[in-house]
């Protein structure tokens, strides 16, 4: 009986070190493809990165009595699983229920995993910015990947002089290398 709880006991102490493991490899994919999406796009060099990432906030959907949704409440960080696919316009990477829920629960729980992140290798660039006396930074958000994670979403915050815009942009794994996919408008002020 003691070998059978030995057994067990080390089955479970193994199993911990492998959902462990993944967290830390989701969390090296996610700065990675951060990164990557900032230098394809060169924002570096147009400001301040800031290292601390931004979570999305949940939103249940409401509808009123004629089956028309409420809007979701004020920013650009308010998301579901339903608006991710209509602001993207089709539901093609995130649309199945598995996409779905996985995208609820990564939304849900972004306020405990965006602790867990931060942009470290723009950290140090902030001296060499010709943007460090202009008031343009950038704020990137947790990015959201679909169930089989071969699709991501990434959405940022640019601020400059009093005003503001907020993009996104659809990252897709083709032969193991992620690809830039789509741009997503969002917001400006």
């Amino acid at each position: 009986m003691n070998k059978f709880r030995f057994l067990v006991f080390i089955l479970l102490l193994s199993c911990k070190q492998t959902v462990y493991k993944q967290k830390i490899e989701g969390t090296e994919l996610a700065i990675s493809l951060l990164e990557h999406y900032i230098l394809a796009d060169s924002l570096h060099l147009r400001g301040y990165i800031s290292p601390k990432l931004k979570a999305y906030k949940y939103y249940e959907l409401e509808f009123t009595s004629d089956s028309l949704s409420f809007p979701p409440p004020y920013g650009y960080e308010w998301k579901n699983e339903t608006a991710l696919n209509d602001e993207i316009g089709n539901d093609t990477y995130f649309g199945d229920s598995a996409s779905k829920s996985h995208v609820k629960h990564q939304i849900i729980n972004a306020k405990d995993q965006v602790k867990k992140f931060k942009l470290t290798s723009f950290e140090n660039r902030k001296a060499e910015m010709e943007f460090q006396k202009d008031s343009s930074w950038y704020v990137f958000y947790l990015p959201i990947f679909n169930e089989d994670s071969s699709a991501a979403y990434m959405q940022y915050d640019h601020y400059h002089g009093g005003f503001g815009e907020g993009n996104a942009a659809i990252y897709i794994k083709q032969a193991g290398e992620w690809e830039y996919h789509e741009f997503i408008p969002g917001w400006i002020n």
